[in-house]
């Protein structure tokens, strides 16, 4: 079982805002999302380049690289079964753990997070710490969203907090 886990299940790390001030919204919530309102209209798609498009056409005020990435990243790349780890800003060194429920939705009309799913979150943090060198190295990227290289060990560990 956890050999498939390793093949179809990804790690994402989302950080809570750029000083973690959507952290307690996340958690209260049982969500992570981005904060961009692209307006009434959305396109989901599995194709970058069309979501690309679809941002520069409606000249977007927003870093378009980035924005792209981001959205794609929540909408597209992120499936339900996904783990998600979110560094708390409170806690140093300490990372929410928690399990993709639902696909991504978007509300134009929630001005704090338009982009979202739902996520169960364990009631036990992990330190970072706990990690292998190579993982922890990863944690420290800058990114706002971003893909954990995921393998059995890894896998386990999560597995084993989200179940207690």
């Amino acid at each position: 079982m956890v050999k498939n886990m390793v093949c179809d299940t990804n790690i994402w790390l989302v950080r809570a805002g750029k000083n973690g001030e959507y952290e307690d919204y996340f958690i209260n919530e049982k969500i992570v999302g981005i904060p961009f309102n692209l307006g009434k209209e959305v396109i989901f798609t599995d194709d970058y380049r069309e979501l690309k498009r679809f941002i520069q056409k409606n000249n977007l005020d927003l870093k378009t690289p980035q924005l792209t990435s981001k959205v794609f990243t929540i909408t597209s790349r992120m499936k339900i079964g996904d783990y998600v780890l979110i560094p708390s800003k409170k806690k140093h060194n300490e990372y929410y753990i928690g399990i993709i429920k639902s696909d991504c939705t978007y509300s134009p009309d929630n001005c704090i997070m338009p982009f979202r799913r739902s996520v169960s979150f364990s009631p036990s943090m992990i330190s970072k710490e706990s990690f292998e060198y190579n993982t922890r190295n990863s944690l420290g990227s800058l990114l706002s969203i971003f893909k954990i290289p995921a393998n059995e060990k890894l896998l386990m560990m999560l597995n084993s907090i989200i179940t207690k």
